[in-house]
């Protein structure tokens, strides 16, 4: 249905991975969708860890094909696949790693080179990657590379249902997005959501006045800092931390977190359907 691409062209922190983790698993809680997380960036085990602990890890490598291979084999697999024109929509679940149920929310890991140009040459095959995932799940979440310097990373841009652009409470950021707006073709489709990553209500860059500083007449979407997630991220305990959240009491914190989740789906969802994306 939507391949929903997380992106920032600031080299600066942008809290793109976590903002994508946070919005991806709670959307995988509460709707009845196919959900599949790609890992699109350069040496960065950030999903990985969010939802497998460290001594859980070694097992997950050896599990991810049904074989004793390491976690990179999932995505080097699949493109050498494509690479061979032997890829379908169906096979692309058999690379993957469930986190919930199979294909209720599945992770496709980043690639296992250490050589960025052996990187930029894989991601090439992504573009295909994504089209074939979107024919299989409802919707495609992917990390993506936060750099305009790779053609490929245009490529996806610009395969991208939409493309969720990530900022934190920091002008430099913000402002970013005003200038990259501006400065690339491909940015100014009607496909763009700005989100606040790490958002604090008492910062004067709430979302409510980042909204107003850039124009978003239906204010930003946010993922507001919540301390016990950020623990959560970094000790592999994102299942748990939803799970609790799901049946547990929820504190103001934990309000206002989720508060924030449901309003970024609300986004993406009416985006959808103002782009009649099918």
């Amino acid at each position: 249905m939507a391949i929903v691409t997380f992106w920032s062209d600031s080299r600066k922190e942008t809290a793109q991975t976590s903002s994508l983790v946070a919005v991806a698993t709670h959307l995988a809680m509460e709707k009845n969708l196919r959900i599949l997380l790609v890992d699109a960036t350069f040496l960065d085990e950030t999903i990985t860890r969010a939802y497998w602990r460290p001594q859980k890890q070694n097992r997950f490598f050896r599990e991810l094909n049904g074989s004793k291979m390491d976690i990179a084999s999932g995505s080097d697999g699949l493109v050498t696949a494509i690479a061979s024109n032997k890829a379908t929509p169906e096979i692309i679940a058999n690379y993957t790693k469930a986190i919930y149920n199979k294909n209720r929310l599945d992770f496709l890991p980043g690639l296992k080179t250490k050589s960025q140009s052996d990187f930029e040459k894989s991601l090439v095959h992504y573009k295909e990657l994504l089209l074939n995932a979107n024919k299989y799940y409802d919707m495609v979440f992917v990390d993506l590379e936060k750099t305009t310097s790779i053609p490929a990373v245009k490529a996806i841009l610009g395969v991208s249902s939409i493309i969720m652009y990530t900022m934190v409470p920091n002008i430099l950021t913000i402002d970013k997005y005003r200038e990259s707006l501006q400065n690339y073709e491909f940015l100014k489709k009607n496909n763009i959501i700005p989100i606040l990553g790490r958002s604090d209500e008492f910062s004067k860059y709430n979302p409510r006045n980042v909204g107003n500083r850039i124009g978003e007449k239906f204010g930003v979407p946010f993922v507001s800092y919540n301390i016990r997630y950020a623990e959560a991220i970094c000790e592999g305990l994102i299942s748990d931390f939803f799970l609790k959240a799901k049946t547990g009491t929820k504190d103001f914190e934990q309000e206002l977190f989720f508060d924030g989740l449901n309003f970024a789906i609300e986004r993406i969802q009416y985006k959808i359907q103002e782009l009649q994306i099918r």
